[in-house]
């Protein structure tokens, strides 16, 4: 420390000029950005009277400090941190009787509800706030202190160093330090020092920004430093002579060091993930000035009460600190960190636009500048004029949207990819003889010999069922008895097979069900049918693709994001490998079975430990897309659609008496019981031990009865571990859950992974699956509008290629629990049945809805510091929209188009025949000529024109997708 004083002394006085005047205009030069004259220093005063927005974010699971705690700033931002839910809090204070007051005072705000810029909307919170006894004029309560810190803190996400000294009489530290120096330079930059080590384990650890933080002042500005000159600068400073001048000086200093400890920082680290600044809150009314005498502090304090700030508006200023990803803070003219030469030229910038940043606020800007993939600036064009220069490209929006890139939380890439590939049925409700005549092409089109492996994808089998009875192998064989054909539904939880791929398989009369699937038989005996329900469809002894098969998938499937405005994605049951030309962001997840016992649970997750090891990548979230490993997911149950009905439920399902569907005389069968596919305490164990190591998980759960053993699971780890809260586990599905399991979303800290586009009226549950459960059971499905009552956010999934991937006909039945009559890839396509008739349930709102696929996605792949939404430090993923999502009209939100995709300041997607003056890097990929000859009506049904769509809406009317999930 000492040695960083010197040189930042030497450096002082050699860039001071021969001129011994502070004043001059060439010493006022040499301290650029530090040192003003009064004259220069005065217009920023009219700063005190401007309002700072009233700090929104979400600090769940992160460990704040705060110096300086009991009163004033530290005060008031500790309360702002208890009330944004930071999971643990310390007040370093000096006087432990005075920090355990002000713990009091915290706790019982945490109910207040009083006017905006007096804490409203403080909710209770589980928050561990501690007092810690810190005396920064005394190096060894420092030592301890950092000790404390060290060895009884398991992460430190903000260290706001704001203790200190302003002006008054000449005093000593135990150290032998004047008083000011030793608090405000030398204790508060060797306690900095002592804690920087957790901060950066902290960033390794959890792969998150941690931030140091010390509170400066524009008092800087007026310092004389006339002691810049001495032989001995600090024994200069250390002198009784020039204390008014003390206070403005030790504040420059700390600005000076802060600049120099923010660089070496960065030097020295294995990542850039800590963010050291300085912020200065403004003219407060604090005790800061309580050492000036009496007859001095009494007009002193009634100026403050005229022109100061109140404590609560100053400390607003370090929650900006601590919510900024930027390694700097601009607020009344003083910069922090090594950012205070002004705003670099941006390489891109959006204008003239309507940009919903998805902040906590949902702001609203005109205006946003990018620069090495990242944002810089968002806001009104009037803030833009610094962030352009010559070599900057101007993207003029027109009056159009600009959101968050959209992070899809459940989806299975590389099968999707490969079903681009594949001979397609498209989820069109097709007959049989349609299905058969499509299927007939493919093979022709194809060309494979005898014996060769012919896969089909996305039947509708509930569709197919009712339009053409039952299905089974002799059907098939019409088409083909020389190939192995496997059709697929588009649920993936029922395959069709034909003789040659039962033979092909060993598939006989003796081959006994797997556990958690059916191989439907014969009626009267034990042959198999061809119909092959969830694990059962494993069984298929289909060749794996072939590397370069699996490399076109990975790049079919990334064109169809790009189009999509998909920037990150969450790959469900993961097996792809690594892929180049990454063009959104990967986070995969490891596909686990029950273990057979609870002892064998250890195995389990060394093996998942070791997968995500290897495979995971260290490195921070950066502009250039990476592939993250950090979670497994699980099967818990099938599928709640009729006839499969393979989720576990608590009550049961519902059957016709006579054995006909199309009968209304239908009846509870417990017969159709389904156990969950995990025994309740092997998933515990499972889910404690993934926990602890620091594995998150999605559980497949579509029916109430498995939703709940997640539940039960989760809750028996709190209660072993009430400490351990910083977990990410996700339900993926919920398409049935139980009123009393509403609550346990938000009271066990678990999300709600859904795909909006299910809560439209389709053959998914029209009629049976609504026979199946019953006019009660019926306002229970997809009751995400109840979940969100209360108190959860969701997580969107689309769970593509389960179903098609379409986010805004998703988002647009959210809103509406509708579908849309001219979107072909909606159900309402399909005719009145489906049109216009709400499926039962609590709406959601458009905000909610966005959020789901946005900033809540973020949030549960722990990538929200990073993107998620647009505000300045964050990654520039984004998209244009043809139309404002939030303006748009309510039947035709689920008809909007991307025009443009940009992932870490890179466009990959311009949409033919749209020119923003850019070129997509990857909008032409040769891939996507192999897509088109086997997907039925082209992808998704793209290319069926209007005009063609109605002359073929017999053969290619079409639902979304079904409410099942796949088991890959």
């Amino acid at each position: 420390m000492l040695r960083c004083l010197k040189d930042l002394a030497a450096i002082a006085k050699a860039s001071s000029t021969a001129t011994t005047s502070p004043s001059s205009k060439a010493s006022r030069a040499s301290w650029k950005g530090t040192q003003h004259t009064m004259a220069e220093w005065l217009p920023s005063l009219f700063n005190h009277f401007r309002a700072y927005p009233y700090p929104e974010g979400d600090f769940s699971g992160k460990t704040v400090v705060v110096t300086g705690a009991n009163v004033g700033l530290g005060l008031e931002a500790s309360r702002h941190f208890a009330r944004l839910k930071a999971q643990r809090i310390i007040l370093a204070c000096r006087d432990i009787t005075k920090g355990e007051a002000a713990k009091e005072d915290i706790q019982a705000s945490l109910t207040a509800t009083n006017t905006p810029n007096s804490n409203a909307g403080m909710k209770p919170s589980v928050v561990a706030i501690e007092v810690w006894q810190l005396d920064l004029a005394d190096v060894s309560s420092i030592r301890d202190f950092a000790r404390r810190v060290d060895t009884e803190l398991d992460r430190v996400d903000y260290f706001m160093s704001n203790a200190g000294l302003g002006f008054g009489p000449y005093r000593q530290t135990t150290e032998g330090w004047e008083e000011q120096l030793g608090v405000n330079v030398i204790g508060t930059f060797l306690l900095a020092l002592l804690v920087l080590p957790a901060l950066r384990r902290t960033t390794e650890q959890h792969n998150v920004k941690a931030r140091l933080c010390v509170t400066a002042s524009t008092a800087s500005h007026l310092a004389r430093f006339s002691e810049r000159n001495e032989p001995h600068v600090l024994k200069a400073i250390n002198a009784n002579t020039n204390l008014s001048d003390r206070y403005k000086l030790t504040k420059l200093l700390q600005i000076m060091i802060v600049r120099q400890l923010a660089l070496t920082t960065r030097k020295s680290s294995k990542n850039d993930n800590v963010i050291v600044n300085s912020i200065h809150p403004g003219l407060c009314s604090t005790d800061l000035f309580r050492s000036f005498a009496l007859p001095l502090r009494i007009p002193h304090q009634v100026i403050l009460k005229i022109i100061a700030r109140s404590p609560e508006m100053g400390s607003r200023t370090l929650l900006a600190a601590a919510l900024t990803l930027a390694g700097s803070v601009h607020a009344s003219g003083v910069d922090a960190d090594d950012a205070c030469e002004g705003a670099s030229p941006a390489d891109t910038i959006f204008r003239n636009g309507s940009i919903s940043t998805m902040d906590k606020g949902l702001s609203k800007a005109s205006a946003m500048a990018v620069k090495d993939g990242n944002i810089t600036y968002v806001g009104h064009e009037s803030g833009l004029a610094d962030y352009i220069d010559q070599n900057t490209t101007t993207i003029n929006l027109g009056g159009r949207a600009l959101i968050p890139g959209l992070v899809d939380a459940h989806m299975h890439l590389q099968s999707g990819g490969l079903g681009l590939l594949q001979c397609n049925l498209n989820y069109q409700p097709l007959t049989w003889e349609q299905t058969a005549a499509h299927i007939s092409g493919c093979a022709a089109e194809d060309g494979g010999a005898d014996g060769t492996w012919l896969e089909v994808i996305n039947m509708d089998y509930a569709s197919l069922v009712t339009k053409s009875g039952s299905i089974d192998k002799v059907k098939l064989d019409a088409v083909s008895d020389k190939r192995p054909i496997l059709v697929r539904s588009s649920d993936r939880h029922t395959g069709l097979a034909n003789s040659k791929a039962l033979e092909a398989s060993r598939i006989t009369a003796d081959t006994p069900d797997l556990e958690g699937g059916v191989i439907e038989r014969v009626a009267g005996g034990k042959e198999p049918s061809g119909v092959l329900q969830d694990s059962a469809i494993s069984l298929m002894e289909l060749p794996d693709p072939t590397e370069d098969t699996i490399k076109d998938a990975v790049r079919a499937a990334l064109k169809q994001l790009r189009e999509a405005g998909i920037t990150t994605f969450q790959e469900a049951a993961s097996g792809v490998g690594r892929e180049g030309g990454l063009t959104a962001r990967g986070y995969f997840d490891y596909k686990v079975s029950a273990p057979s016992s609870v002892a064998a649970v250890p195995d389990l997750v060394r093996d998942v430990l070791n997968v995500t090891s290897i495979f995971n990548s260290k490195a921070p979230i950066a502009p250039k897309p990476a592939l993250k490993w950090q979670a497994i997911k699980a099967f818990i149950d099938g599928v709640i659609t009729y006839p499969a009905s393979t989720a576990a439920v608590v009550e049961p399902y519902r059957s016709p008496v006579d054995g006909n569907p199309d009968s209304c005389s239908w009846a509870p069968d417990n017969a159709t019981f389904v156990k969950p596919y995990w025994p309740q305490d092997v998933l515990g164990a499972t889910i404690e031990q993934l926990i602890l190591n620091g594995i998150d998980g999605q559980f497949h759960s579509d029916g109430d009865l498995a939703v709940r053993f997640v539940f039960d699971a989760v809750e028996a780890f709190r209660a072993k571990h009430p400490n351990a809260t910083d977990y990410r586990i996700g339900i993926a599905h919920d398409e049935l859950s139980h009123p009393d399991d509403w609550p346990r979303f938000s009271d066990l800290g678990v999300d709600a992974i859904v795909s909006f586009q299910w809560a439209q009226m389709s053959a998914m549950f029209v009629p049976y699956t609504f026979r199946s459960f019953g006019p009660e059971r019926k306002k229970y499905l997809e009751a995400w509008g109840n979940i969100l009552e209360h108190g959860n956010s969701l997580v969107y999934g689309s769970d593509w290629p389960i179903g098609p991937l379409d986010e805004f006909l998703a988002l647009k039945v959210a809103v509406t629990r509708t579908g849309d009559p001219l979107n072909p890839r909606s159900p309402a396509y399909n005719g009145s049945a489906y049109d216009g008739v709400p499926l039962p349930g609590v709406l959601i709102s458009r905000e909610e809805a966005l959020r789901a696929i946005t900033i809540r996605s973020a949030s549960f792949l722990r990538a929200d510091d990073s993107i998620g939404s647009l505000e300045a430090g964050k990654l520039a993923d984004a998209i244009i929209l043809e139309r404002d999502y939030f303006e748009v009209d309510e039947e035709e939100q689920g008809r909007n188009r991307v025009m443009l995709t940009m992932v870490g300041g890179e466009v990959v997607y311009v949409a033919d025949g749209e020119d923003f003056g850019v070129e997509a890097t990857f909008n032409n990929d040769g891939v996507a000529r192999k897509i088109s000859a086997r997907n039925l009506g082209g992808l998704h049904a793209r290319d069926l024109g209007h005009e063609g769509a109605l002359a073929v809406r017999a053969l290619r009317t079409r639902r979304e997708c079904h409410g099942g999930h796949g088991h890959h």
